[in-house]
């Protein structure tokens, strides 16, 4: 088997990995702020032995960064409770377009045409998926999806700034200082924590050891034998496999507002890999 094939494995099972976060999630009976806590502590203590302390620096990027995470996390959780799964993962995808916002209405630098479509197509989805005729904890659960994809924005703008930081020990220690800041805020902790079954203990552990733990090691490994474009549209399987397990054991149905808006975005954010690589390539030409 060669290398390019191999890389391809590594990032397909890591989306897999991810994309059973909606399943286990909505299959622990715990109010989410605990269950997003419980998972980041598993995830860093799995990971800790990728963690290099010597090569932390406390700087503004890192700790935006990690306070981002920490949002992306507790918001996914409480989303996949609180609506579809295929809203909650559909919803934190449109980071393109809060990060075109940023860069056009803050930075006040001139956006390029092969941004612009893409983000016209995620704005549609997110109307179609607001649309929704629901009200209560759905369209709280929507809205809340919707601010992962913001943290998820913030998250991408601040990585760039953190090259000197090894990719793994960056996950460590953001799962690490999320759970930390999470745990305050999980309500009746001791209790909660006393009535979790060994069922919810198992699923957890599997949230924290594979979902996060295992799948950014085979991610970061795949890296090493294809090109970031093939890995970023292979991770694409986790949006479009998330609702799919949910519906197979849960029978969970997105709503026609929901599926059609999830579509859109996948299409939009395939579409602005596609065109960024494609403008990468032209400049490294010319």
């Amino acid at each position: 088997m060669n290398n390019m094939w191999l890389g391809t494995i590594y990032v397909a099972f890591a989306a897999i990995m991810w994309s059973t976060g909606g399943l286990f999630i909505k299959a622990v009976p715990a109010d989410p702020i605990l269950i997003s806590a419980l998972r980041s502590a598993i995830a860093g203590l799995a990971l800790l032995p990728f963690l290099r302390i010597k090569h932390i620096k406390v700087t503004k990027n890192l700790c935006l960064y990690i306070l981002a995470y920490t949002w992306l996390v507790v918001a996914f959780c409480c989303a996949t409770k609180f609506t579809t799964a295929a809203n909650a993962i559909a919803l934190q995808n449109t980071a393109p377009l809060f990060i075109f916002l940023y860069i056009t209405f803050i930075k006040k630098e001139k956006p390029e045409w092969q941004s612009v479509v893409p983000v016209v197509f995620i704005a549609l989805g997110i109307i179609c998926v607001l649309s929704e005729p629901k009200s209560g904890s759905s369209f709280l659960g929507n809205l809340i999806a919707l601010s992962s994809g913001i943290a998820f924005a913030a998250m991408t703008l601040n990585l760039r700034q953190l090259s000197w930081l090894p990719g793994m020990s960056l996950v460590s220690l953001s799962n690490l200082m999320s759970a930390l800041l999470i745990l305050p805020f999980a309500p009746q902790l001791t209790i909660n924590i006393g009535l979790l079954t060994t069922g919810s203990w198992l699923r957890l552990l599997y949230l924290g050891v594979f979902q996060i733990g295992l799948s950014y090691v085979l991610y970061a490994t795949g890296l090493k034998y294809i090109k970031p474009l093939r890995a970023s549209v292979l991770a694409l399987l986790e949006a479009v496999l998330n609702p799919i397990w949910v519906l197979i054991f849960w029978g969970e149905k997105p709503s026609i507002y929901g599926l059609t808006g999830g579509i859109l975005i996948l299409l939009a954010v395939t579409a602005d890999l596609v065109l960024r690589n494609t403008q990468r390539r032209y400049k490294e030409s010319i």
